[in-house]
């Protein structure tokens, strides 16, 4: 998680396409991350939320095939259009061209010349790409991408304040009573993703339940101070979906996170093969005939522009998987961070502190980065931690995870520093100190 806000990139095309999705996320992926190499940003990641959204958005403007709309939502965008076999590469490929036509020094396009897509591409705060494609009109393809940012900085001139949402829902078969908690678009949100999702696979469609919304908002209420909802009752009669995100968290995105898991469900083996598929498979539950959902924005007690949460919020996402509580700020611990922070800004060398009243987990990036990206690198390295041997994958590393995850942990400070070289040094430490070699970490 991390403050976030896309791109939109549209392309139209004189033929149909054909090719595998995942070979067009990946050329869409490759193109934009070798431009960002270039000048020293962090690449990009897919996601499908936002792939879903360039999805609806290309199929809203397919009969006018017309790629000056601009889609009107949370996100920045780019378009490109073209014929023949225009791909998306080519696409890129146009944005990225306008560099020629950037002055960075003054930061504006040259000689009245556009720019704006290229700087849209190697915008520094961006996390995340989604894009998708429709056949419009009788001879175009219209392509949509979406890149997550910081909520449309670009347009804006600035960074938005941080805001969180936990979203959950609830499917289950119940009578309904009336009440009001989410928007009447937001509940029409819900029920279209999930029934599309389900339709898809030949289940039947949800229909909304009020009884189920109301008890989804006391759910959701229970995570309202530290982003962390308490677990679910033994013997709930009902399944469930949680998701949380920062900024302009919506339906539509938490709805298509849980989508997004498909890639990762076997229906021979009926199991996950890559990451989780949990959300996915309740999205689709076959006997599931009513949903519920409602959100909250959490956090209390930490004004909502606190870079605080970037470092909380991720860690305490990562923790509560394990079933383990949630860490607290601890300013004592920052402003050790914070010195030790200073001291490496010289030179943002990956040099522990050697302190032996913390653990620490410390991040680098020759460009930009952000407390977000640094915490996902930490906590991706699950996938190379196995619990059985309490070890590693061999040749990689997980103790940056498995200090996320220790158990005794009770608080944290972080810090993050801005190098000479032009680079960004990112500490977090954890009190009391754990960690140690040969322990499980809970």
């Amino acid at each position: 998680m991390g403050l976030l806000s896309p791109l939109f990139c549209a392309i139209l095309v004189t033929m149909s396409v054909t090719s595998n999705a995942n070979d067009a996320q990946k050329e869409f992926l490759d193109a934009h991350n070798a431009a960002r190499a270039v000048v020293g940003v962090a690449p990009l990641a897919w996601n499908w939320t936002l792939a879903m959204y360039a999805q609806e958005f290309a199929n809203r403007v397919k009969q006018t095939c017309d790629n000056t709309e601009e889609s009107s939502g949370p996100y920045g965008e780019n378009t490109a259009s073209g014929y023949g076999a225009f791909t998306t590469t080519d696409a890129v490929s146009q944005w990225v061209e306008e560099k020629v036509n950037y002055d960075h020094q003054l930061n504006s396009c040259v000689n009245g010349t556009e720019c704006k897509h290229y700087k849209q591409v190697v915008w520094r705060a961006s996390l995340h790409l989604g894009c998708a494609s429709v056949l419009c009109g009788a001879v175009f393809i219209l392509i949509a991408s979406l890149q997550k940012i910081l909520p449309t900085a670009q347009k804006m001139g600035l960074s938005l304040k941080l805001s969180i949402a936990l979203i959950f829902t609830i499917t289950f078969s119940f009578k309904p009573y009336p009440i009001s908690c989410l928007s009447q678009d937001d509940r029409t949100t819900f029920l279209t993703i999930h029934n599309e999702a389900r339709a898809q696979v030949r289940v039947g469609p949800l229909s909304w339940d009020n009884k189920l919304e109301s008890y989804a908002q006391d759910f959701a209420n229970t995570a309202k101070s530290g982003c962390i909802p308490r677990k679910r009752p033994e013997g709930s009669p009902y399944g469930e979906n949680t998701a949380e995100g920062y900024g302009a968290f919506t339906a539509w995105e938490a709805a298509g996170q849980w989508v997004g898991e498909k890639d990762n469900y076997d229906y021979a083996s009926n199991s996950c093969v890559k990451e989780e598929c949990k959300h996915y498979t309740q999205v689709v539950w076959r006997n599931s005939t009513r949903l519920g959902c409602a959100s909250v924005l959490c956090g209390a007690g930490i004004a909502p522009d606190d870079y605080r949460l970037e470092y909380l919020v991720p860690q305490n996402d990562a923790r509560s998987k394990e079933n383990l509580p949630p860490v607290v700020w601890n300013d004592t611990v920052a402003e050790f961070a914070r010195s030790y922070a200073k001291r490496r800004s010289v030179d943002c060398l990956l040099e522990h502190s050697r302190s032996q009243q913390y653990g620490e987990n410390l991040a680098m990036s020759t460009g930009e980065m952000s407390p977000a990206q640094a915490v996902k690198m930490w906590v991706d390295e699950k996938a190379d931690y196995d619990y059985g041997s309490n070890t590693c994958t061999l040749g990689k590393m997980c103790g940056h995870y498995t200090q996320v995850v220790w158990r005794n942990t009770e608080s944290i400070g972080c810090a993050k520093a801005q190098c000479t070289n032009g680079g960004t040094f990112i500490t977090c430490n954890y009190y009391p100190p754990g960690n140690y070699i040969g322990e499980r970490p809970y």
